[in-house]
């Protein structure tokens, strides 16, 4: 029987390659963009004022980085999530007018 992974030996000779400034630039960005995401969840302890006043600033530091403002994303992550139960929903009505 033929091995999937094989093991291989730790080999102190060998050469990274060491990652360019464009690869820890694009990491660094999309690092800072997760934490802006969560952060934008955290702040829902915050009173109402508040709250929206520390998203918008979240807002305009995820503009400010060329991503998606995070207030557009769960607007459209809700319509994506009501058309997806509302399709599943009329599937789930198509089928059960089929006779068995």
């Amino acid at each position: 029987m033929k091995r999937r992974f094989h093991i291989k030996p730790y080999d102190p000779n060998k050469v990274r390659k060491p990652r360019s400034a464009a690869q820890q630039a694009a990491t660094a960005r999309a690092f800072t963009i997760a934490r802006l995401r969560g952060l934008w969840y955290l702040v829902t302890v915050l009173s109402p004022s508040r709250r929206a006043t520390v998203q918008e600033i979240i807002d305009g530091e995820l503009r400010d980085l060329g991503a998606e403002p995070q207030s557009k994303r769960r607007l459209r992550e809700i319509r994506e999530r009501d058309a997806q139960w509302a399709a599943e929903d009329a599937e789930r009505e198509r089928l059960s007018q089929i006779p068995f």
